[in-house]
């Protein structure tokens, strides 16, 4: 009888954590002055935005929370989160929303559909936010802001500049991708936790080695992780769990990513 591999043995044996656990470590290791970022990383329609808005931000109901959206607001997974803006509140802004309620300082910043005009307007936030500091920021699919080539922004510079240096300043990035291959190194390496749904495509696999404590054990398993369901490396790989978030509520799930 044939033995199993180190690595198909060590992929079975990826040990389930429920969410509540698994939140309330997120919660715990979750600090602005240790490569405070997440990335998320699946195919579509695995649920990456469920992850970011019935996941992770829940866990920072009281911080201020900025979500790029580069859908026009037409994308149904994200109706109804956040004060819908087209520009970086300022200050006088921030002071008259604040009513002291969890989420009142959450806002989605809703792109022009004109390439030109999105460059600026998301350009403008990025470089506003990292002056500022203490903001999550949010970007539901990284490729669509570094991308040099249209409809990409063509703002790496600015966007690698949250990842290197926003942790000082008490930014935090929550950042998803369906392209693995398509995006800069520093979304490997600046993230203390990765999320990583379903991914058959083997060049995008071999993309997730970046991850720090990532071992070849765990390219079996996320070829056939469950929709809704993640495994994340966190810690240096030191803690690693195969959990599932809560779903998002209504229709609204048929439309996630």
């Amino acid at each position: 009888m044939s033995t199993p591999s180190t690595e198909t043995t060590a992929a079975s044996t990826i040990p389930a954590r429920p969410w509540s656990a698994v939140a309330a470590d997120v919660n715990r290791m979750w600090l602005p002055d240790s490569q405070p970022h997440h990335a998320i990383i699946a195919q579509t329609r695995a649920g990456k935005t469920s992850l970011i808005r019935h996941g992770l931000l829940p866990l920072v109901p009281h911080d201020r929370v900025l979500v790029l959206d580069s859908k026009g607001g037409r994308d149904a997974a994200w109706a109804g989160l956040g004060r819908v803006v087209h520009e970086l509140p300022n200050r006088l802004q921030l002071r008259a929303h604040d009513n002291g309620e969890p989420r009142t300082h959450w806002y989605r910043l809703v792109l022009p559909d004109e390439t030109p005009a999105a460059r600026r307007v998301a350009g403008e936030a990025l470089r506003a936010v990292l002056k500022a500091g203490e903001w999550i920021v949010v970007v539901d699919e990284t490729r669509h802001i570094t991308d040099a080539r249209e409809p990409g922004l063509g703002l790496r510079a600015e966007f690698e500049s949250l990842l290197l240096r926003g942790g000082s300043a008490g930014v935090m990035v929550v950042m998803g991708t369906q392209a693995p291959r398509y995006n800069p190194s520093t979304f490997y390496d600046q993230a203390s936790f990765a999320w990583i749904g379903r991914v058959r495509d083997e060049v995008a696999q071999k993309r997730l080695m970046e991850i720090g404590g990532m071992s070849r054990a765990v390219l079996p398993v996320v070829a056939n992780v469950p929709r809704y369901s993640w495994i994340v490396n966190a810690d240096g790989g030191d803690y690693l769990y195969r959990t599932k978030p809560p779903k998002p509520p209504g229709p609204a799930a048929g439309d996630d990513e």
